[in-house]
């Protein structure tokens, strides 16, 4: 399927930097999955994603999960299986999620996969916000504010990921948006190949459907694209969020679904 195969990619690519962004994070190639592995008490940071070639059969799907689920239990971390469908094929798709299951890894969400060659015009005027880059320490905290807001993750887990300086000298660039000098909505690039990836869009509660998620996200993608030359961006989009995505000129290529452990 066109467009699959940027979207995986790149989320390898981010799950390794988040990985790496801890400092006691581990990151290692297995035979068909990648480990990425932030070494904190948090699930959805210790990730095994499928890497090349993509799946062909049931049992070739179950080893390669066994084989992540050793891993972590060896080292007595909570995990997830980020599984881009694109790298199961079809007949054996239908039985993924039972190995899964018998893994002890159940469902947590399931976001589509979207790619865009370059965003459309906006549909109205940007909302006034000023915009600061997490290269500061007092952006970064914001930054960590709002994701620990916006997801429900622990502040101490947002800080522990993208608090410290290390994520963002990996080539990830973070924005902050500011309304009246609070701190109100977020959003990162990716650079990888040639694309960039979209992550960590966030809006506090209290501020949402004011177009805040759009500008900052269109701001980021500029920033990025001045600084790379890259204008392609790929993302994953909660059904929340599919409208605005389509409007900014996103379609859909895959669906990206997350298993935890119990």
């Amino acid at each position: 399927m066109p467009g699959v195969e940027p979207v995986e990619r790149n989320l390898r690519h981010a799950m390794s930097a988040f990985a790496a962004a801890t400092g006691a994070g581990e990151c290692r190639q297995m035979p068909g999955v990648l480990i990425a592995s932030a070494g904190i008490d948090c699930a959805v940071f210790n990730a095994a994603l499928l890497t090349p070639p993509a799946v062909a059969n049931p049992n070739e799907f179950e080893r390669r999960v066994l084989s992540a689920a050793v891993h972590y239990r060896t080292r007595g971390f909570p995990w997830s299986f980020w599984l881009c469908e694109g790298m199961v094929e079809q007949h054996a798709r239908r039985e993924a999620e039972g190995v899964l299951q018998r893994c002890g890894l159940a469902n947590i969400s399931v976001s589509a996969g979207m790619i865009a060659d370059r965003l459309a015009p906006p549909s109205a005027p940007a909302p006034a916000l000023e915009f600061r880059p997490t290269t500061g320490a007092e952006a970064r905290t914001a930054f960590c504010y709002v994701m620990a807001a916006a997801f429900a993750l622990p502040f101490e887990t947002a800080r522990i990921i993208y608090g410290t300086e290390r994520i963002w000298r990996s080539g990830c660039q973070g924005w902050v948006g500011y309304v009246k000098d609070e701190a109100v909505t977020t959003a990162a690039v990716i650079p990888d190949g040639d694309v960039l990836g979209v992550y960590a869009v966030a809006t506090l509660a209290a501020f949402r459907r004011r177009g805040y998620a759009e500008a900052v996200t269109r701001y980021a993608l500029e920033q990025a694209r001045h600084d790379t030359g890259l204008e392609r961006s790929v993302l994953q989009s909660t059904k929340a969020g599919l409208e605005l995505y389509r409007k900014m000129g996103y379609r859909e290529t895959t669906r990206v679904a997350v298993f935890q452990s119990r």
